[in-house]
């Protein structure tokens, strides 16, 4: 099934990836629709969790029993574009002496931290049963494009002395602490079929960070100019990927 959410805390479930993709269950208003299931137990959970930093989907002491496939799949995707472009100008002029200057700096910091969680777990009394396959997967993938640069120009014109000076500078900070953990934990899993438990985590940083600096002096006397530039980026990946099955009774037709 797939996990279709319609406000902060209402989720709807999917039998295919095409109606999650469009939004909708097939016949049924209901909160939460289990096509396919034959049966569960009283009191039992079915729970699907998001908010925080987190993304999960997952049964938790439940007894489920299903005709087709059954399907826990929590994944993250995140993109992020940020952009920090500045530049500056000073333009001195006099019949005596002219000083111009230009300082400026850009910066930019993005950090991500998400946990992604997909899987079955309880008590071995309780089991999740189908004639099909039982296929639980959890992904992350977080993209980050960072564009940020400085330039500064200055320019003094006198006939006595002049001078100018100019500085820019850019630094970008990158990070993403991120998890993919799909597992099976103190359970018992019979499938017709397959049982698979997978995880991925992919996160990709693209960071660009420039500085520029220029100067111009004119005069019929003495002058001077300086000029300064510098840029950085600083990147950091930190992603966790597990996928476990532990203290379970697994069973499969294959």
């Amino acid at each position: 099934y797939y996990v279709i959410r319609v406000s902060a805390n209402t989720f709807r479930l999917a039998l295919t990836k095409a109606d999650a993709m469009r939004g909708v269950v097939t016949g049924n208003g209901n909160a939460i629709r289990m096509t396919g299931v034959t049966g569960t137990e009283a009191g039992d959970d079915l729970r699907f969790v998001t908010g925080g930093s987190g993304v999960s989907a997952f049964i938790e002491d439940s007894r489920v029993t299903a005709q087709t496939d059954i399907r826990l799949s929590a994944e993250n995707l995140q993109f992020i574009a940020s952009r920090a472009l500045v530049g500056s100008l000073a333009v001195a002029g006099s019949k005596g002496v002219a000083i111009g200057g230009a300082v400026v700096g850009a910066g930019s910091s993005n950090r991500t931290q998400t946990d992604v969680f997909a899987g079955v777990r309880g008590s071995a009394a309780r089991a999740v049963a189908t004639t099909g396959d039982v296929l639980i997967s959890a992904s992350d993938r977080t993209q980050i494009t960072s564009d940020t640069g400085g330039f500064a120009i200055s320019a003094a014109f006198s006939k006595g002395g002049s001078g100018a000076i100019s500085i820019g500078f850019a630094l970008s900070t990158n990070e993403t602490h991120n998890s993919a953990i799909a597992s099976v934990e103190r359970a018992t899993v019979q499938a017709g079929d397959d049982v698979s438990v997978f995880a991925s985590g992919a996160s990709d940083i693209s960071a660009y960070a420039f500085g520029g600096a220029g100067t111009l002096t004119v005069s019929k006397v003495a002058s001077f100019a300086g000029a300064g530039a510098g840029a950085g980026a600083d990147n950091l990946v930190s992603t966790i990927v597990r996928a476990e099955i532990e203290g379970v009774t697994a069973t499969s037709a294959h």
